[in-house]
């Protein structure tokens, strides 16, 4: 039989490693003994207040009673219960401190607008005398409960309004602390204000500062002092700090500041304040946690992904260079990343100015090196930039008149190879960059020789040009002339990269199974690797993959570009096998006297091939 390995060996990746990107909701919460708990997606994660991770809870999608739905927010009682708004499902989860499951409010994915139902229940919140406070979002209206689920009363009509004590897409509530008349504030959305409520029903209202029409109001947060914490996203906001009286004080981080670093918000959707005023708050646009005092002083950021040197925003594509160097493209940082052969940060390759600009990138999605050269697939610019390897010199443009989504160079005849999904084909260039023809029929189907959906490629030792074809769940190979050879299926979704190595082996990143296929140089599958996953601080995750875009293979190793997990994970692969067609063999003897006799051919395997 074949001897097959593959064996995990490093990362590249910048620490924290932990992604918190969710583009549904990015809630906070503190719990009982002042940790911090994060809504993400179907489970809870939990930190100290130093940024460590503590545990997370929850699993996954479903209707199960530790099961969610996109879970938005959650909440603490004083004894330590907890109380998560099960957006989807439509229905509050309430769970005793050991976590065990203790009863719900709410019919379980059923939609209603009747005392104790819900229409996407999206915060929820505790008083110190035990009344559970709900935010039906789509229901317009805040609903009381007991502390044991039974329905109290509710503000709101019902419908959505603007006149006091109405409300249009409430999205949060927080809660005077130890306040005789009860009071609570309540994020209403639509209308772009905050109003006030006692247990005597409405007092007053104000609205919010500077406001525009790309703005949506989240969570809302309250100090010791009663200064009131608005997550208001949009452009330049961070997060707006208003006194008791509802007086605009000064906002907390600016999309001013440089991406990636501690107060950059450009979209903070969640705001918490922990038993020492410490304020949180997550940022959306790159899924991070950012911690700042009560002054607005930051400490520190956990999560997401960075900007400075080394550290991986978004990483799209690698390749390895003759000398081992390994070439990092980062797609949300618009540069490409250079590491050693011992995986040493060296340098980036980054130019500054307008989007289109010469040098810049703009959303690219995959890079080749061939012959001291860079060439990088610059998407959202329809265009080839080609640099030089070594200094990072811009060398010039290829004008695809299309976006291309993969890039791969014939290291022996210099022809340029570009899919552009959009049109189905492969454009082919000459190594001075003048188009010559195209591969692929354009016609988006499944019949031999058309592509539908194709991104990124590899190149055998022949010139054959492989070519994931990410809709039709397949790898279609073709000569360097463009003629259509075969194409290679086995259960993929979406496949998204292929790579040969020098004995033809053939591996493909199947993207949405979150795992690699190998096959042998004859196409016969060999085996499968990894599944999907987010890695997170409680999971070394070095068989997950979170969209994983970029692989190839150089000598004897494979490189992942984990893009969702902000990784690049390297791994030592072999498949070994050869064929003779006449032979001698012996069986438990170390002198072989026995004449094998060949119909056709027979495979022997060396283990030390």
């Amino acid at each position: 039989e074949d001897s097959n390995e593959f064996l995990y060996l490093s990362t590249i990746r910048h620490e924290p490693y932990f992604s918190l990107y969710s583009d549904e909701h990015n809630y906070l919460t503190t719990d009982q003994d002042g940790n911090i708990v994060y809504s993400f997606d179907v489970k809870l994660v939990t930190f100290s207040k130093s940024g460590e991770f503590v545990s997370e809870f929850g699993e996954g999608y479903g209707t199960g009673n530790y099961q969610f739905d996109d879970n938005w927010s959650a909440a603490f009682d004083s004894n330590g219960k907890m109380y998560v708004a099960d957006y989807y499902n439509h229905r509050v989860m309430v769970y005793t401190s050991d976590k065990v499951f203790d009863f719900q409010i709410g019919t379980t994915d059923s939609s209603g607008n009747g005392n104790g139902e819900f229409n996407k229940p999206v915060d929820v919140a505790v008083n110190s005398y035990g009344v559970i406070y709900v935010v039906d979002q789509l229901n317009h209206r805040v609903q009381r409960f007991s502390s044991t689920g039974e329905y109290y009363g509710e503000v709101g009509t019902g419908v959505s309004g603007n006149s006091n004590g109405q409300f249009d897409n409430p999205t949060s509530i927080a809660i005077v602390s130890n306040d005789m008349d009860g009071r609570y504030y309540v994020a209403d959305s639509g209308n772009h204000r905050i109003q006030i409520f006692s247990m005597m029903g409405y007092e007053s209202s104000f609205t919010l500062d500077n406001q525009d029409s790309g703005r949506k109001l989240y969570q809302i947060a309250l100090d010791s002092n009663g200064k009131l914490y608005v997550a208001y996203a949009g452009s330049n906001c961070g997060v707006q700090v208003y006194d008791n009286s509802g007086t605009f004080l000064y906002n907390i981080g600016t999309d001013a500041s440089p991406a990636g670093v501690i107060g950059y918000l450009k979209y903070a959707k969640g705001v918490t304040i922990d038993n020492d005023d410490n304020i949180y708050i997550s940022e959306t646009n790159d899924g991070s946690i950012h911690k700042f005092s009560n002054d607005g002083t930051p400490i520190f950021r956990l999560g997401g992904s960075g900007v400075a040197p080394g550290d991986l925003s978004g990483p799209a594509a690698v390749d390895i260079d003759s000398n081992g160097n390994i070439f990092i493209l980062e797609k949300y940082n618009a540069r490409i990343s250079v590491f050693t052969s011992s995986e040493a940060f060296s340098y980036s390759i980054y130019y500054t100015g307008s989007s289109n600009d010469q040098g810049v990138l703009n959303y690219p999605d995959d890079l080749d090196i061939s012959n001291g050269k860079v060439y990088v697939a610059d998407t959202f610019n329809s265009r080839i930039q080609v640099f030089n390897s070594s200094s990072g010199a811009y060398d010039y443009s290829i004008d695809c008149g299309g976006m291309p989504k993969g890039i791969k160079v014939d290291d022996s005849s210099g022809k340029i190879y570009a899919s552009i999904e959009a049109s189905d084909i492969i454009k082919v260039y000459s190594n001075s960059g003048n188009f010559e023809y195209t591969i692929g029929s354009g016609n988006s189907d499944d019949a031999p020789g058309s592509i539908d959906g194709p991104r990124s490629m590899d190149i055998d030792s022949d010139g054959n040009i492989y070519v994931a074809e990410s809709n039709n769940d397949r790898v279609s190979v073709f000569s360097s002339s463009g003629v259509f050879q075969y194409s290679i299926t086995y259960n993929f979704d979406y496949p998204i990269d292929v790579a040969v190595d020098n004995d033809k082996n053939i591996y493909v990143l199947d993207s949405s199974n979150g795992n690699i296929k190998a096959f042998s140089s004859d196409r016969k599958f060999k085996f499968v690797y990894g599944t999907s996953g987010e890695v997170d601080g409680s999971i070394a995750g070095n068989n997950l993959f979170s969209y994983p875009t970029s692989l190839v293979a150089d000598n004897g190793k494979i490189y992942v570009a984990d893009m969702e997990n902000q990784r690049v994970q390297i791994f030592s692969y072999s498949i070994s096998s050869y064929y003779v067609n006449d032979a001698r063999i012996g069986i438990g003897t170390s002198t072989p006297d026995e004449t094998l006799e060949v119909v056709g051919s027979v495979k022997i395997v060396d283990g030390n091939q």
